[in-house]
């Protein structure tokens, strides 16, 4: 998951962006801070504004829609929090989905690296699958699906991904021997190819989706 759910104490009045729809469920009866930012992280809530002379605990989520602007902190007293990240998930909400699709490039064992540069802050689903392998059609011997893998990322504006798909493995000539092995399909970031970088692997349908 791309969200910490750590929360920091906000001074003075905050405002949530009225290009995002926000819902706030209110609990009467919260006894502290603490027991109000316990609910926050059970129900992934975003904000939060506790007012310890009611024991009113306003617990905030956010979703892709618009509504009007929320505000929390303005009874004197009040306490508000928000994630550490909270400019981050909003500015995802705000910015249009994006959705990227990669193809193999390959001929035969040659082919090309792909790259993408992130534009905006967030939180970025990684899907990738390992190509196909090939088959042998005279003995109905078929290749295996790649395996898929998923993931959720948090990547920075301007960070650099390189793309390696993997393509599908050649189909047997003669009945005795076997199909190509499928390519693995690669997610690493630009600078270098070391395993702290690499963010998603897939081994032996050749394609790859990110999505935000």
């Amino acid at each position: 998951s791309c969200n910490p759910a750590r929360y920091t104490q906000h001074n003075g009045v905050l405002t949530i962006n009225s290009g995002v729809r926000s819902q706030v469920s209110n609990i009467s009866g919260v006894e502290s801070l603490q027991g109000c930012l316990t609910l926050c992280r059970m129900r992934d809530c975003v904000a939060l504004e506790y007012r310890p002379s009611s024991g009113l605990c306003r617990l905030v989520t956010v979703s892709k829609g618009s509504s009007e602007s929320r505000v929390l902190g303005t009874e004197p007293g009040s306490e508000v929090f928000k994630l550490k990240n909270f400019d981050a998930v909003i500015n995802s909400i705000l910015s249009t989905n994006i959705t990227l699709l990669f193809t193999n490039t390959s001929t035969g064992q040659n082919g090309s690296i792909q790259q993408t540069t992130i534009n905006v802050t967030g939180c970025y689903r990684i899907e990738i699958a390992g190509a196909k392998g090939g088959s042998n059609f005279d003995r109905e011997k078929y290749g295996g699906r790649g395996a898929l893998v998923a993931g959720n990322v948090s990547l920075t504006a301007g960070s650099v991904l390189s793309i390696v798909v993997g393509q599908a493995g050649g189909h047997a000539k003669f009945d005795y021997v076997g199909g190509g092995g499928g390519g693995g399909s690669f997610v690493y970031r630009a600078s270098t190819v070391s395993r702290s970088c690499r963010l998603a692997v897939a081994a032996e349908p050749p394609e790859m989706n990110m999505v935000r």
